[in-house]
This record gives structure tokens, sequence and C-alpha cells, in this order.
């Protein structure tokens, strides 16, 4: 006589097993959509740029430029640490010094009617102020240089400051921020037209445009 209580098991245990496969390949569907089609591995940048303008003397204003970055990704973002932070060439010197600058140029007022002004083709145009590094007061010491020690983790939002005394005209502000993930260097950049004198102090600046995009290697 068959023993029931065997027959019993054996359909139990085939059912846990069962069980436990569809378990596994749910699980398996699940981090395949999160971390491959929902990219939550993937990195994510948010630039934004406010400034204000106050004269300074008879024909200068102190440019308060205020820059957010918010971490709009789902994993932690930091900065390339060391010096300089970027440096290619695609034709034209694409070099950056640190992991979050700065760069105005000053549009010059001679420019023919439908230029395009373009940062990275012709350079000789306007004058190029040096980078200022964005995260000076995030540093280490290591091995007696001082590097970039600055991380986001997802949702942070930070405004750095970059006061400048600038003469009347319009500028174009390059902002770069240079990260670093587990296999690649990423690289977001931003351009805005600052306006001096501001057309309205207590308005943000014109409308930016964006050409962010990570960078492997």
């Amino acid at each position: 006589m068959p023993d029931m209580n065997w027959d019993f098991f054996k359909a139990a245990t085939a059912i846990k097993d069962i069980v436990t496969a569809v378990g596994i390949c749910a699980g398996g569907l699940w981090a395949y959509i999160r971390f491959i089609l929902g990219r939550d591995k993937e990195t994510a940048l948010d630039i934004d740029l406010n400034y204000s303008t106050v004269a300074y003397g008879s024909d200068a204003w102190i440019t308060f430029i205020d820059i957010i970055l918010k971490n709009v990704g789902k994993v932690q973002l930091r900065a390339r640490e060391k010096k300089p932070a970027y440096d290619h060439n695609y034709g034209v010197e694409h070099r950056h010094e640190y992991g979050f600058g700065l760069t105005l140029r000053r549009i010059p007022d001679n420019l023919a009617v439908n230029s395009w002004v373009d940062w990275f083709g012709d350079s000789t145009w306007g004058k190029t102020l040096p980078e200022v590094n964005l995260l000076k007061g995030y540093v280490k010491s290591v091995e007696d240089e001082l590097q970039t020690d600055f991380w986001m983790e997802p949702g942070e939002c930070y405004s750095f400051a970059a006061p400048h005394i600038l003469a009347a005209g319009s500028y174009l502000a390059l902002v770069t921020f240079v990260g670093i993930s587990e296999k690649t260097d990423e690289f977001w950049q931003r351009e805005f037209l600052i306006q001096v004198p501001s057309p309205n102090p207590a308005t943000d600046a014109p409308p930016a445009v964006s050409h962010d995009h990570p960078v492997t290697g």
C-alpha cells in the first residue's frame, strides 16, 4: 500500500521548489527592471544658476553668481578629486582644472549679426576669465596635496557662490562638473547667459542652454 505521507511530502517539496524558482525569477526580473530599465545605477545631475548685480564704483558691478547642484539620480555622486579634472582634445582644447568649476567669457560688441556664439568653436572671441574652483571649501590633504573631497547623496541639493567684479556687458558662464562612478568618469556641463548690470536684479538669469553628457573612459 503506498505511503500517503511520503507522496504528500514529495508533492509539497515539488510545489515548494516551484514557488522558490518563481520567486527567484520574479526577483531577477525586478532587479533587471530597477537597475537596467529603471537605470537605478545611473548618476544624474541638475545644474542651475541665478545671479544678481550691485553697482561697484562708476563702471563695475559686484556680480553675485549662485550655482545650484541637485543630485536627481538614485546613487551617490562624487566629484573628480585630482587636477586637471578633465583634459581632452576634440579639435579644440577641452580642459577643466577642477571637479566643479565656473568659467566666464565676455561676449564682444563687434560680432556680426546672426553669429553663433560658440564657446567650443572659435575661442578667440571675448576674454576668458580664469576658471573658478567652486569646491575650494571641500578639500582633503593627500600626500601634502589638496584634493577635492565632495559627494552628494540622492536628492541632496547644494548652492555655491561665486562673486565677481565685472564690467558692463554680456557674458557666457560655463559650469562644469566632472564626476566619478564605479567604472567611468562622468561629465556634465551647462552654459548660461549673464548680463551686467542685470536687467532686473530680483529675477533669475535668462534660460540656460544644456549640453550635459556622460563620458566613458
